[in-house]
């Protein structure tokens, strides 16, 4: 349903962005225990006064730069998270490991290290961007070269960024989107490309409420399994724009770097999912469908725990009591929710026809279920 296409970190055509005050003014320095230096704890401890406040991924998150996407929070409360501009200046770095395929020797996609004395893990991409995530999940600092925007910054901080930050805060997250119908949620998974984000939009567009995409918080509550919106934006390649849309540039452009565009779903007609809703079943989209336009599978516990596991974020940081605790809560998932293998017939097209008989057999699977 959707294409695949290069990673994140290749951006052409780069706009200069230039900020208020030097990205690099008053950074934090990390000792050469890992730890930061008390001038710099106190500075990074200071309350954000002068700047933004947001919900989603089911917390509350302060930042002292506008993050383009999120959702301003509507009252008052304690902050979870805090995202700062500029990174802290580490003496020592492990290297933990690199990740992404390597064009003509270059520097991978992406390499993660963390500071020598465990308190800080820093995700430095081939494009020069930069963050760093304190390993309690509290707070972010971010950087990013002239060449790219904020809005190039705001890709890394609402998916892989946002999704270590909630790990590291012993919150799950699956690479998924989520669309709620008769008041439980279809759960939409799957690795890059597979149409997670085509199915979330075509929902909305439908008048169902949706997650947003990319990251989706799951939870457990006295054996409830439930899951949260992220931010207001489902963010679609220009195919599944024009199919969903009539125009390929129907959309607002996500970044001027980048052809990717957002569908919003915080308007009057399209929404975000709201609270915690019980999610009714998972589907794992895979591969192609044989015959008709979608084909359904339901999988074994043991095949449905291998597919999450391998589409949870920051699955490649785990240390072994992070792993363990991430097993038994997905194992405890998939054998109180049903998991359901999808392969649709190539073709955007056939887009509405899918969307039909996935509303159908969800209907179906909930009623089975309903207690």
């Amino acid at each position: 349903m959707e294409m695949s296409r290069n990673s994140r970190g290749a951006v052409h055509k780069a706009r200069t962005w230039t900020p208020t005050t030097p990205i690099q003014q008053q950074q934090p320095r990390v000792a050469s225990n890992g730890n930061l230096t008390c001038a710099a704890a106190s500075e990074c401890a200071r309350p954000i006064s002068d700047g933004f406040t947001y919900s989603g991924f089911g917390i509350r998150l302060a930042s002292d730069f506008s993050v383009p996407g999120l959702q301003a929070a509507e009252s008052c409360g304690p902050t979870d998270v805090v995202f700062r501009k500029g990174v802290p200046i580490a003496e020592r770095d492990e290297v933990l490991l690199p990740l992404g395929e390597k064009d003509h020797g270059s520097e991978p996609n992406l390499q993660v290290t963390r500071s020598a004395g465990g308190r800080y893990y820093r995700l430095r991409y081939r494009d020069q961007s930069e963050f760093v995530v304190r390993d309690d999940g509290s707070m972010a600092w971010a950087n990013w070269p002239p060449s790219l925007t904020l809005e190039d910054a705001a890709t890394y901080l609402l998916g892989p960024v946002i999704g270590l930050v909630l790990r590291l805060r012993g919150t799950t997250c699956l690479h998924a989107a989520a669309a709620e119908i008769r008041d439980r949620l279809a759960v939409f998974t799957g690795t890059a490309g597979a149409g997670k984000s085509s199915l979330c939009a075509a929902m909305s567009l439908r008048g169902h409420r949706v997650s947003g995409d990319d990251v989706l918080p799951l939870f457990q509550n006295a054996g409830q399994y439930t899951a949260c919106a992220a931010y207001p934006r489902v963010r679609l390649w220009p195919d599944s724009t024009a199919a969903l849309c009539g125009n390929a540039e129907a959309l607002e452009l996500l970044t001027p770097n980048w052809d990717k565009r957002f569908l919003a779903v915080d308007t009057t007609d399209r929404r975000l999912i709201e609270g915690r809703p019980s999610i009714g079943c998972i589907y794992v989209l895979s591969g192609r469908s044989e015959g008709g336009s979608i084909s359904i599978e339901e999988l074994s516990a043991r095949e449905a725990l291998i597919d999450l596991v391998a589409n949870t974020y920051a699955n490649y940081l785990l240390d072994r009591r992070m792993r363990a605790e991430e097993l038994q809560f997905l194992s405890g998932l998939v054998h109180t929710i049903p998991v359901f293998r999808v392969r649709v017939t190539q073709g955007l097209h056939l887009l509405p026809q899918a969307c039909d008989e996935m509303e159908q057999h969800f209907l179906e699977v909930i009623s089975n279920t309903r207690v």
